[in-house]
């Protein structure tokens, strides 16, 4: 699984990004979503 920084893509895309607010998971999860 890649890592992008030190959260896990999993967690990224389940929207579960730990330490960031709800508007920060959804940028990156668009973000990751691109790639």
């Amino acid at each position: 699984m890649e890592k992008y920084g030190e959260i896990p893509v999993q967690s990224i895309f389940s929207g579960e990004v730990p330490g960031a607010e709800p508007e920060s998971a959804g940028g990156k999860r668009l973000l990751c979503g691109t790639v």
